[in-house]
Parts: C-alpha cells; sequence; structure tokens
C-alpha cells in the first residue's frame, strides 16, 4: 500500500480517520457527511481514504465497531452492577450518536455490508444477553428466546428514545417480563 505523506503506520491512520468520521457524522449526520469531508478532517486527500475504507458504509461500520468495542469494555468493568444498570449504560452509550443506529436501520436493504454489520451486532448482543440470562437462573431453552426479545426492546429504545425515566421504566418492565432480577 502507498504511503501518505505523513508517513503513519496503516493502523494509525485508520484510526485517524474513524476519529475524523465520528466527530462528523455526530455533528452532520451520516447523510451529511462526505468521503471528501472525512479525508480532509483526518488530514489526507480524498483519493488516499479509499485505501483504507471501500466506501462511506465501511467507515461507518468502523466507527460502529469501534462503538461496540468501547462499551463492552465499559460493561467488562461493571460487572459487579446489577443488569439493569448495566443495560441503561450501555443505551447511553450507544444513543449518544443516536443518527447511527436510524442510519444502519434505513441502509439495511440499501448495503450488504450494513446488513451482514447489524446482523453480527444482534448476534453479540444476544449472546451477552443470554449469558446473563443463564447466569440469573433462567433455562437455556428459554434463554435465547428472551435474548431476543430484550435485544428488540433495546433496539426500540435506540430508534426512538426516550426521556430517562421513561427508558427505566421500559427496561425494568423488560427484566420484569422475562424473570430477570433488577
Amino acid at each position: 500500500m502507498p504511503r501518505n505523506k505523513r508517513h503513519l503506520n496503516q493502523e494509525e491512520k485508520k484510526r485517524e480517520i474513524l476519529n475524523a468520521a465520528s466527530a462528523l457524522f455526530a455533528e452532520n449526520g451520516f447523510d451529511g457527511t462526505s468521503m471528501t469531508a472525512i479525508a480532509r478532517s483526518a488530514g489526507i486527500t480524498p483519493n488516499t481514504i479509499y485505501w483504507y475504507f471501500p466506501g462511506k458504509d465501511d467507515v461507518l461500520i468502523g466507527v460502529l465497531n469501534n462503538l461496540t468495542a468501547g462499551v463492552l469494555t465499559e460493561m467488562a468493568t461493571m460487572t459487579a452492577l446489577p443488569i439493569r444498570e448495566r443495560l441503561l449504560n450501555a443505551i447511553t452509550i450507544f444513543e449518544r450518536p443516536e443518527s447511527l443506529m436510524n442510519t444502519v436501520h434505513s441502509r439495511i436493504t440499501q448495503s450488504e455490508v450494513i446488513a451482514a454489520w447489524h446482523s453480527r451486532f444482534h448476534m453479540l448482543i444476544e449472546q451477552i444477553l443470554v449469558y446473563e440470562i443463564i447466569k440469573a437462573g433462567i433455562a437455556k431453552e428459554r434463554a435465547g428466546t428472551l435474548a431476543r426479545l430484550l435485544v428488540y426492546v433495546i433496539e426500540g429504545l435506540l430508534s426512538h428514545p426516550l426521556q430517562q425515566n421513561d427508558r427505566e421504566n421500559m427496561v425494568d418492565a423488560m427484566l420484569e417480563l422475562a424473570n430477570l432480577p433488577a
């Protein structure tokens, strides 16, 4: 791969591009941000960005992967907290760039890479929830269905943000219906 003018290694440059994209997506939204704007913000020429990412959907996936990794890292430090607190925290983090989750849902039918990412995201969250549900003493046979239900409620909260007390009531009702300790 050709070097860019700043002679940074590939991973550093990717990180810079994703940081620039994340800031621009938060400020202007996905549709309001061009690849050229991302490149300029990252300090590279517009053509150089394509050495790192085939298209804007791939940049979005990189931003979402960073966000997901951050949430998982933060949640790992919160294992002593009740599941309710961890879920509310994760929802709050994913809600910050709220338009990104809505962008994912609007682009699923238009982009195979976005659809694949969304599917992997669901599987990841479901696996984490299945583990938590089984750990809480719910039968393994029921855990998958409950986890899927919880994912859809969480996704609904991300797509349709509520006031904090309404969000807490929804999470509490969800945990109660699943027969999980809050």
